[in-house]
């Protein structure tokens, strides 16, 4: 019943929270502070896959707001993460050391292969222009830069000098997820 009332609320939610309930009184269980486990054969909630895909012209709304904001670091984030088909947190490690003579290399995350992305014109020029953004807040900073190319991240801050956050970036998006709304 708590299942299914919860779902009415939010299917995933309630999916996850009857796992956290059949962990607790399995440990109960196993503890023998109750004589049975309640969730045992209760099953979770089939949920459908979401089949929603980004379409070019919704791309290119939100590409143009970021470019437009003070985020300098947004648009790039969300080219490269396009072209390279990567995972924002992917995006922020890149560094000197993924580029290649024939493309970028992709270390992936969550159990994928790390791959290589052939230059393409779009690709070069975005990761060209990325890399003089970076050099340039260094200079402006007067920081050195760092000897070894694995430790020369591309995404850094204005500010301090040092690598952009994954929260910077969800924050950055949030707002300007906000302003597209608008």
């Amino acid at each position: 019943k708590y299942r299914d009332k919860r779902a009415e609320e939010s299917e995933s939610r309630a999916n996850k929270e009857l796992s956290y309930i059949k962990r607790l009184f399995a440990w109960a269980y196993e503890y023998e502070k109750v004589p049975i486990n309640p969730g045992t054969g209760i099953k979770k909630i089939s949920i459908a896959p979401r089949q929603h895909y980004a379409e070019d012209r919704d791309y290119n709304y939100i590409l143009n707001i970021a470019k437009k904001s003070g985020y300098w670091y947004v648009p790039f984030a969300m080219e490269l993460a396009y072209l390279c088909r990567m995972r924002m947190s992917e995006v922020l490690d890149m560094t000197d050391a993924n580029e290649l003579d024939n493309g970028l290399i992709v270390h992936r995350r969550k159990g994928s292969k790390t791959n290589i992305t052939e230059w393409q014109p779009r690709l070069r020029a975005i990761w060209d222009e990325l890399k003089l953004k970076r050099n340039s807040i260094l200079s402006d900073r007067k920081q050195p830069h760092p000897i070894h190319a694995d430790q020369r991240f591309l995404f850094i801050s204005e500010r301090t000098g040092n690598k952009i956050d994954i929260s910077s970036m969800q924050t950055a998006m949030q707002r300007l997820n906000a302003l597209a709304e608008n």
